[in-house]
């Protein structure tokens, strides 16, 4: 099984926005999704439903397969079997039940499927083929999450948007390098039609690392 993790330094990065796009353009891919529970209040404050807060009392951890709820407008899920996703499955687990969620949820995968997984909580417990987090322009907050897997990043994308201008980027770009990010930076347009030269460089990396022949083990 080869492994793309898909994580972020704040909510509302664009994880699945550049996830659909590489499952888009590389075809052949499943996506795993990760809700990690909020405990207590709505840290978003929400009036609407929000995939974060458990809708069970007591609930350990909920793995979605059925494809009426996977495929509701809006849901993240949607936006990937959108893009093509060979196989979608959406894990919702509380922080402690984290890592068994994750066993049981990777065991619906073919032996040799090529995952991308979305959340930061799996690089924190487990090892990628190829570990991604994505960054907002401007780059003004990092949660705990992703400061506690930086060192696990080897590629981190600025998720450009429209209207974005050149010097915003550039400073994110200096903000990271700040923080000691070594890793390759790659600013990614996914909103265009025409691919540019860093999404193709972005490409041909995760290109590399799939068809590397030793995958992770589980």
């Amino acid at each position: 099984m080869k492994i793309i993790s898909i994580t972020g330094t704040s909510s509302e990065t664009g994880k699945t926005t550049v996830g659909a796009f590489i499952i888009k353009e590389l075809k052949n891919i499943c996506a795993l999704k990760i809700t990690v529970q909020h405990e207590g209040t709505c840290p978003r404050h929400r009036d609407d439903s929000c995939d974060g807060c458990s809708p069970e009392e007591n609930s350990l951890f909920k793995i979605i397969t059925d494809p009426a709820i996977l495929a509701q407008p809006g849901k993240d899920t949607a936006r990937y079997i959108e893009a093509g996703a060979a196989k979608v499955v959406w894990l919702q687990t509380s922080s402690e039940c984290a890592d068994e969620g994750i066993s049981r949820a990777l065991n619906l995968f073919d032996d040799d499927a090529r995952v991308l997984i979305e959340g930061n909580r799996f690089l924190a417990l487990r090892d990628a083929d190829l570990g991604i987090m994505v960054v907002s322009p401007g780059l003004e907050k990092i949660k705990r999450s992703a400061l506690e897997v930086l060192k696990k990043v080897d590629l981190f994308i600025i998720n450009k948007r429209p209207g974005v201008s050149k010097e915003l980027i550039e400073s994110t770009k200096v903000r990271l390098k700040s923080m000691g990010c070594k890793s390759h930076i790659i600013v990614l347009d996914p909103y265009n039609p025409d691919l540019a030269a860093e999404d193709t460089l972005l490409l041909n990396k995760i290109r590399e690392v799939l068809d590397t022949p030793v995958g992770i083990t589980l």
